[in-house]
């Protein structure tokens, strides 16, 4: 979970300690130090009282790190552990911030001072310099303290909580409604752990007044919603999915299975299903619930908006552009009229459309319509801090990084950087949001030839996603594929098949073998294998991502078209034109089976060559209700 460092001006002491003199543990900062240093201790010291809220001088150990992943993002547990539990800074899990200011105030003594003033000091077993750096982090955490900040969402929502538990106590209807909408606003700004704890706390409640109830109350189903949107959000779909299922189960049989309750349920069952690749199943469960919403609340009701959203998403996930443009161009014109073009939903629908009109080839409309959506949302004052203008950013950048022309590679960079400072300023330096708006700016960076530069930004954002959300998340992996793409291109050929390796060994055990991101994974692994001249190796690859590829997406989605390409570009280099030519030219798979049937409305895609960069992952639209387009969406290098 990630801790907030307050400003130096938010930090009075809350809790009756008097910082002004400092305990017998404070008073240990050897006297030759100059004078700022106290203040400088002290500040530090507030920032951790501020976690303190019960004033014990101790805090847990995971909060701990969370201050110094902030502050200081390469600091490591192990490099730590072993000496503050030697010099009593932690202790029975727990950590006495007191003791660890004055041990990152020790420093090695003047040869000035006696042997008995030395022997009174705390030992010292990491060099100043390591602990220069966490001081240096704090300290920069603590000037730049809005930038960490906890959130005033959060904070009136964590109020909010705590009042009602203490008026009301745990199990009415208005605390879990509160406790929830807390765990909502910890997910929608990355805290997913602490989401999910509070999701797991409040469930606990639920099903405690259930059994004391002895049957189920509509306000006890909510909980077991928001637990199953953060597993989902956090990649772990088997555990959400059977969580949305209990929550439809649930609502159908409490309130009736054409309830507007049910059939959100339903949709939120059908985004769950679409981010674990299931298209097809996601498709139907969306077209049966928009059909039901519009009969029973009208098309222009939030709830359809949202499906016909999350529906219009699928259909581009299926290469089927030309049925997803009209459902994109609804839910963008009925968002802005009912809540005009500078709210935040309305915001995001454009977004989707503008993305979507870019991947259908009409960059002049996507970088028109972006650039409107930008206009809005700094006339509707989002530019200040506000998590939907990192997407509003990003799309605009995509839409002028697509045209080709120097001078829009250049507009790009800047709304990138500019991006990023913002995400940063919302959400600190290792906000969750940070990794897509590296991976793009790594992409324009592979554009441009900058390779070295385009691997260090992956190389970080893969760093940060593994902290962010684990090792096999679709983040990670996304990350992981593009450094292995960047590592191909550098020369550096044995990293690069290792990345690919561990990419698609990860993608098998989330996805399964037969998920359109492992394909690709498949696929970019074989052309690998034929740059290095290992075309036996290479050829059951490729032949099995194009197979995959055309039996998940149909025989005219652009992923299935490169991957066809691909594969005939190696029988080719195999000296079997024949079989290629009558792979190209009749569209069907080498194996003899017929093709499956592609969506009409697909869009042609210019030839890839034998070592195509696919898009890292279909993208995923947010469940509902709409949220801003997601940044971190793999993109073609």
């Amino acid at each position: 979970s990630s801790v907030a460092l307050c400003s130096s001006s938010e930090m009075s002491c809350r809790h009756g300690l008097d910082v002004g003199r400092p305990t017998s543990e404070q008073a240990i900062c050897p006297s030759w130090m100059p004078p700022s240093f106290h203040a400088q201790r002290q500040q530090i010291s507030e920032a951790f009282q501020v976690i303190d809220r019960e004033g014990t001088g101790e805090i847990k150990i995971d909060a701990f790190y969370a201050v110094l992943k902030v502050a200081c993002p390469t600091v490591a547990h192990e490099e730590l552990d072993s000496t503050l539990v030697a010099e009593g800074v932690i202790t029975n899990g727990s950590v006495r911030y007191n003791t660890f200011v004055s041990w990152l105030f020790s420093m090695d003594p003047p040869a000035s001072l006696s042997s008995q003033e030395v022997g009174a000091m705390p030992s010292v077993s990491i060099s100043p310099s390591f602990k220069g750096s966490i001081f240096t982090g704090l300290q920069g955490a603590i000037r730049q303290g809005t930038a960490v900040e906890e959130p005033e969402e959060i904070r009136k929502r964590r109020l909010e909580s705590e009042a009602k538990i203490f008026k009301l106590g745990p199990h009415a209807p208005e605390t879990l409604a509160a406790m929830c909408a807390l765990a909502d606003s910890f997910r929608a700004w990355g805290r997913l752990d602490e989401a999910e704890e509070l999701c797991r706390q409040s469930m606990r409640a639920a099903e405690d007044k259930e059994k004391l109830l002895g049957e189920v109350q509509p306000d006890t189903m909510r909980p077991v919603s928001s637990l199953a949107m953060v597993l989902c959000e956090a990649g772990r779909y088997v555990e959400a999915e059977a969580l949305f299922q209990r929550a439809l189960e649930t609502r159908q049989k409490v309130v009736g299975p054409e309830h507007p309750s049910a059939l959100r349920a339903t949709a939120d069952l059908a985004g769950c299903l679409q981010a674990s690749g299931r298209l097809k199943e996601a498709e139907e469960l969306y077209r049966r619930t928009l059909n039901r919403q519009e009969e029973l609340l009208g098309f222009k009701h939030p709830d359809a908006i949202a499906t016909t959203s999350n529906l219009a998403s699928v259909l581009q996930a299926r290469g089927r552009l030309a049925e997803a443009e009209p459902l994109s161009r609804r839910t963008a014109s009925l968002s802005e009229e009912s809540l005009g073009l500078g709210h935040p939903d309305a915001l995001a629908s454009a977004c989707d459309l503008a993305s979507l009109l870019r991947t259908m080839g009409r960059l002049e409309e996507s970088e028109r319509l972006a650039r409107r959506t930008l206009e809005a949302a700094e006339v509707a004052g989002l530019s200040a801090r506000h998590p939907g203008m990192i997407s509003v950013l990003c799309v605009l950048a995509d839409a002028c990084r697509s045209g080709g022309s120097q001078a829009g590679r250049k507009e790009a960079e800047v709304l990138y950087r500019r991006a990023l400072e913002l995400q940063d300023a919302i959400f600190g330096p290792v906000g969750h949001r940070r990794i897509g708006v590296m991976n793009r700016l790594g992409h324009l960076c592979c554009d441009e030839g900058r390779l070295w530069e385009a691997e260090s930004l992956y190389r970080q954002a893969m760093g940060l996603a593994e902290q962010a959300f684990g090792a096999d998340h679709p983040e990670t992996l996304g990350c992981i594929s593009n450094l292995a793409s960047v590592s191909r291109s550098l020369g550096q050929l044995d990293q690069a098949e290792a990345l690919g390796r561990r990419a698609l060994e990860a993608k098998e055990r989330s996805f399964g073998g037969d998920h359109p991101s492992t394909l690709i994974s498949v696929n970019n692994l074989g052309n690998l294998l034929v740059g290095l001249g290992r075309l036996v190796d290479a050829e059951p690859l490729l032949e099995r991502a194009h197979v995959g590829l055309q039996r998940a997406l149909g025989e005219s989605h652009p992923y299935v078209l490169g991957a066809r390409k691909n594969f005939a570009a190696l029988l080719r280099l195999s000296g079997r034109a024949a079989e290629a030519d009558s792979l190209l030219g009749q569209g069907c798979c080498s194996c003899g089976r017929p093709p499956s049937s592609g969506a009409s409305g697909a869009q042609p895609v210019p030839p890839v060559g034998p070592q195509p960069s696919f898009p890292l992952h279909a993208p995923v639209s947010p469940l509902v209700p709409p949220a801003p387009l997601a940044v971190g969406e793999g993109q073609p290098i």
